[in-house]
């Protein structure tokens, strides 16, 4: 399963219940990530997104973290 994760509450709310169920399935995750370059908050974003993921790892949630850089 993949899910579009910007690190904002919506995407958080919805990357962690999918993370619970596939646990609960014996399924894995992957939380992707676009870093869009277009706020100067980007960079903040991705690393907000990057050690929100590996705390839920450490705890036990099956999910991993994709990022890719799109810059105009």
């Amino acid at each position: 399963m993949a899910v579009a994760y910007s690190g904002g509450r919506d995407s958080t709310a919805l990357l962690h219940v999918v993370a619970r169920t596939a646990r609960d399935l014996g399924a894995e995750v992957v939380a992707l990530h676009v870093h869009h370059g277009l706020m100067r908050e980007a960079d903040a974003w991705l690393e907000h997104a990057d050690r929100q993921v590996k705390r839920w790892r450490k705890a036990g949630l099956p999910v991993f973290f994709v990022s890719a850089r799109w810059m105009k």
